[in-house]
């Protein structure tokens, strides 16, 4: 029991002296924020080179002074990472688990079974579940839901908070968006047109002004009051509708964005996100004054990446500078933001948190021990890069020192997964080496790619001397490049374009003495089909397990759906690769698999 809980917030694993299995049991609240991306706060959550907090021009935009109040008193997290949708974030949070052994990989439908891999849990969680509020109410907390909960579809055990171990549930249901955020509405109960979302338990607020997000502040302080009075420790888990659409602007915080230029729906999430920030200073006031504050510890965490209404899901309005929002696999769509701290620092603190702290991964020797290979320029974050592929399965490998990762990372490393599993033959490497000058040009086949290890850019060669080349190959390997210059198709010397390129010159591209960084080699079959009778193994097949990490996974399942060259066979084969992967749990959020 006492395993699991830690599992279940890892931000505990910071603290190594909080012991809530002792006598003194510190008081918990657990505020999650709907929708709120790294960006969508004043606080800035990202750091320069030097590890110092840098301001964003959306740190600009958003008013959160109570944000900033926290992270002050407490510590701050550059990189923290969640679901890039809710229900998966929600139950991990209640369970301790990723979302490849809880099996909840996309959002809950209230009404329906929801589309996805055979056997992901779309019912959500039950009773049978381990959960952390249960955890804690066996230790001796009062545990408090209070908002959305969206753990399970209607008519599911899931659906009330109760059955998962919270002693009371404030407002919370099956579903995730509510129908409406003013009060003159009812939340929804009071206007036809939104009743199918509609907020429940809310009834005496039912009729006034009293905004959605501010209900449930106020009865959650009552809540509060209520353990406090009884002398018990209590566990709130604080989980507002806001700042998820319908985007209605809180009349409380208009005024702030009136000579905005901004889209009237961003200047309305903007007042959601004020909201939310006010909820959180109340919540801090409020153990202040009834003398629990320096034993209250506040989580402020995000469920997934920024929904805000500010520009294209792929580009970077929303989470500038980071690319994406809610959804996609890109940062803004699962880098939160994540603050810990005391309600109030003082002596009486259990333990101490680092106050107005900044943490970040700090990259040096950690690398060297966990990547093959060593440390390369190539194996280093690096900021200016930190959406690119390889990137990003670093921070994984960092994050989780899985050795099945740590293999995908490199290409040739990836082949052993591959060898492991017995699944098939592996295409034929006819060469491998970091002497790119010893290529053994009069061994390889008339048709075969020749590539680095690592890095590939433009530095990636498709050899094509047989008599007759294959029709249309430009186009065939379009879906594996933006830039037909990403790679060369070379023909008796020449590529593409008619540009001349010998043997030395693709030798010497090949070791990259332009951007300093060398690379090893290899040649491989290609993986060109010519017709199902007679096909060869793609030259990149062992490498589709290292390219199917939770950030490609779609990419990948779309090249494998439109790539033209592929027939019905090979395509299953291929797929079949990437079900091994997944009996390996390597992905985190698997809504994106066939």
């Amino acid at each position: 029991m006492k395993k699991t809980f830690i599992l279940c917030l890892g931000g505990f694993l910071l603290f190594p002296h909080l012991n809530l299995f002792s006598k003194q049991k510190p008081n918990i609240i657990l505020f999650l924020v709907d929708d709120m991306g790294l960006m969508d706060t004043s606080v800035p959550m990202l750091a320069d080179k030097e590890g110092n907090p840098q301001k964003h021009p959306l740190n600009d935009w958003y008013r959160t002074p109570n944000m900033e109040r926290l992270a002050k008193q407490g510590v701050r997290f550059s990189q923290f990472y969640a679901q890039s949708v809710c229900s998966p974030t929600r139950v991990s949070l209640m369970t301790g688990q990723n979302s490849a052994r809880h099996r909840v990989t996309q959002f809950i439908s209230p009404e329906s079974k929801n589309a996805g891999p055979k056997d992901w849990k779309w019912e959500g969680l039950n009773s049978k579940d381990i959960t952390l509020p249960s955890i804690l109410r066996t230790n001796g907390y009062h545990t408090i839901f209070a908002g959305k909960a969206h753990f399970a579809p209607i008519g599911h055990e899931g659906e009330d908070p109760t059955k998962l171990g919270f002693d009371i549930n404030i407002a919370g249901c099956s579903f995730g968006a509510p129908g409406s955020y003013f009060g003159e509405d009812g939340y929804g109960n009071l206007n036809p047109k939104r009743k199918r979302r509609a907020v429940p338990g809310l009834e005496k607020y039912h009729n006034t002004d009293t905004f959605l997000s501010e209900a449930i502040t106020l009865e959650a302080k009552d809540a509060v009051t209520r353990s406090i009075q009884k002398g018990k420790p209590f566990f709130l888990y604080m989980s507002h509708y806001a700042v998820h659409s319908p985007f209605q602007s809180d009349p409380r915080f208009i005024k702030n964005y009136e000579n905005s230029k901004k889209p009237r729906s961003a200047k309305s999430f903007a007042t959601l996100i004020e909201g939310i920030d006010k909820s959180l200073g109340d919540l801090m006031d409020h153990v202040a004054d009834r003398g629990v504050a320096e034993n209250t510890l506040i989580l402020f965490v995000g469920d997934n990446g920024s929904d805000a209404p500010l520009g294209d899901t792929y580009g970077y309005f929303s989470s500038a500078p980071l690319r994406g929002k809610k959804g996609t696999c890109y940062e803004g769509g699962m880098r939160v933001p994540f603050i810990a701290s005391w309600a109030k620092a003082g002596k009486t603190n259990p333990f101490n948190i680092a106050r107005n702290h900044l943490h970040h991964e700090q990259i040096g020797n950690a690398m060297s021990g966990l990547l093959p290979g060593g440390v390369t320029p190539h194996h280093r974050l690096n900021d200016d890069k930190k959406d690119h592929y390889s990137q990003l399965l670093l921070k994984r490998c960092l994050h989780d020192r899985n050795p099945l990762l740590i293999k995908m990372e490199d290409k040739y490393r990836a082949r052993e997964i591959v060898e492991e599993k017995k699944s098939g033959n592996l295409p034929k490497l006819y060469h491998w080496s970091d002497k790119t000058h010893k290529l053994p040009w009069e061994d390889l086949p008339s048709r075969c790619v020749i590539k680095t290890n690592h890095w590939s850019g433009d530095a990636l060669f498709i050899m094509d001397n047989d008599e007759k080349p294959i029709a249309g190959i430009e186009r065939k390997f379009k879906p594996f490049s933006r830039s037909i210059n990403r790679y060369r198709v070379i023909r008796n010397g020449r590529d593409q374009n008619g540009g001349f390129w010998p043997r030395w010159r693709i030798e010497r591209k090949l070791e990259d003495r332009f951007h300093g960084i060398r690379e090893r080699s290899c040649c491989r079959l290609p993986f060109f089909v010519k017709n199902q009778q007679n096909s060869k193994q793609p030259a990149y097949l062992c490498l589709l397990l290292r390219t199917a990490s939770r950030y490609h996974l779609k990419r990948v399942v779309g090249f494998l759906d439109n790539f033209p060259i592929l027939t019905e066979s090979l395509l299953k084969r291929l797929k079949e690769y990437l079900q091994y992967a997944l009996s390996d749990k390597l992905f985190v959020n698997l809504s994106y698999c066939f």
